[in-house]
């Protein structure tokens, strides 16, 4: 357990949700794991919380549309990768992490959602969707390959 003095010293959450990576990858979950090499991630789950009883969908899609709102992806209509204009995409109506947060943190945020989006298609009346979900900051490219982290500095257990 976490004593309150350390909980107030928490500033910042980092979320970072990595596509066809099992927790034997990291020895922060299973001992002498370390399938990959990444002293900086094992770092900071070493120092943070774990989540150890969590669910993903096997495809990328759904389980960030699980993840940013809280919510079984079947009940957000994602259900399958998005792969064009045509897939079930995720409702910006949906209350996501940064809207939530903004709405009923004690302290204001900042948010940012860096890496690979793939909740809308690739559609130029679509790339501004994250910030339509509460995100402050998003790189030009929402498509990129790598994980998708979020980044949410400045937390107050006040």
């Amino acid at each position: 357990m976490f004593s309150l003095q350390q909980l107030k010293a928490q500033q910042n959450v980092l979320l970072i949700i990595a596509d066809d990576v099992g927790p034997d990858y990291f020895g922060s979950f299973i001992p002498n794991g370390d399938t990959a090499v990444m002293p900086h991630i094992r770092s900071l789950a070493d120092r943070g919380i774990r989540f150890t009883q969590a669910w993903a969908s096997p495809v990328c899609s759904p389980t960030r549309a699980g993840i940013f709102t809280g919510r079984y992806p079947f009940r957000t209509g994602v259900g399958q990768v998005i792969a064009n204009n045509m897939s079930p995409q995720l409702d910006t109506a949906e209350v996501s992490i940064a809207r939530l947060l903004k709405s009923y943190a004690p302290q204001t945020y900042q948010t940012a959602c860096v890496g690979k989006w793939h909740l809308h298609a690739n559609a130029p009346a679509k790339r501004l969707n994250p910030n339509r979900m509460g995100y402050d900051f998003i790189p030009e490219i929402l498509m990129a390959p790598l994980a998708t982290i979020i980044l949410i500095p400045s937390l107050s257990m006040e």
